[in-house]
């Protein structure tokens, strides 16, 4: 990127001229697809594949196409008001504040009403690298049609990538399914893709940031709660299932807001498995 700073006025019209040709002809070039994985160590035992991060490293030059691409793409989505309203991951005028001031007025409204507010805090695996190439049908349905669809289409196929370690390379494989990682448009592509998820249940009100997701309700009888809770969350691993995405059950997490004592174990379990309560919450 030193040498790309030092000349860019000497690449700038090429470069756009590149650009312009891609979109016009709805073809993503194919030397931008390729990425390189770097393992990052974390901690415990070296020899452990598992103890390593991967870090994609992607084409500079890829990463100015698509924030071109997705300045257009974001016009859109908001001019049609394709989004989810209660989606604050990745975009504009949205944050992680606007979410969480959200999630307080849903508990307090509940409390104001002398209810308890039952809360699931759902977690992913993997989920940027589980989203299969159905995500190009539902991109259909939303509108997203003719040379656009043809580009994004070529940007998802036929990619290359491939693992550099102590200066070693392995050989280029072919990426099946997944979405970029450290790329500019794979964040949006993720939540239209996880977009039609509150059409799962209606019965639960949805909170989502990217790819954590918070589903809740309120009642006031506990038992009824935690039952309709246990049923409609049954209803929303089925669409977990039919996306091919995986729940992380060792961080799922439920919480039961009120101000009356609850006494006993009280568990959530779908599908034989057990989602852990949260009894207790540290402020720092």
């Amino acid at each position: 990127m030193f040498i790309v700073k030092k000349t860019v006025d000497c690449i700038l019209k090429p470069l756009s001229y590149i650009f312009n040709l891609s979109f016009i002809s709805g073809v993503f070039p194919q030397k931008m697809k390729t990425a390189k994985i770097i393992p990052i160590f974390k901690n415990g035992d070296k020899h452990m594949f598992n103890n390593y991060r991967p870090i994609s490293i992607l084409s500079q030059f890829s990463k100015n196409i698509e924030k071109w691409f997705t300045i257009k793409l974001d016009s859109f989505l908001e001019e049609k008001n394709i989004l989810f309203d209660y989606q604050y991951g990745f975009r504009s005028n949205r944050s992680t504040s606007a979410a969480l001031i959200h999630f307080t007025e849903e508990v307090l409204a509940a409390i104001d009403h002398s209810q308890y507010m039952v809360s699931v805090f759902l977690d992913l695996k993997k989920a940027f690298d589980s989203v299969n190439h159905e995500l190009l049908s539902k991109l259909q349905d939303y509108g997203i049609r003719g040379h656009v669809f043809k580009w994004l289409e070529s940007y998802l196929q036929n990619r290359q990538q491939y693992v550099q370690f102590d200066q070693l390379n392995s050989k280029h494989e072919t990426v099946v399914c997944g979405i970029p990682q450290g790329s500019i448009i794979g964040p949006k592509l993720f939540i239209l893709f996880i977009n039609d998820i509150y059409e799962a249940t209606k019965r639960m009100g949805f909170l989502l940031f990217a790819d954590d997701t918070t589903v809740y309700k309120s009642g006031s009888d506990l038992d009824t709660l935690l039952s309709c809770v246990s049923t409609e969350m049954a209803n929303l691993k089925k669409w977990f299932d039919q996306n091919k995405l995986l729940l992380n059950w060792e961080k799922n997490k439920y919480m039961i807001f009120g101000t009356r004592k609850i006494e006993g174990n009280i568990n959530i379990t779908i599908d034989n498995s057990r989602i852990e309560r949260v009894t207790k919450i540290t402020f720092l």
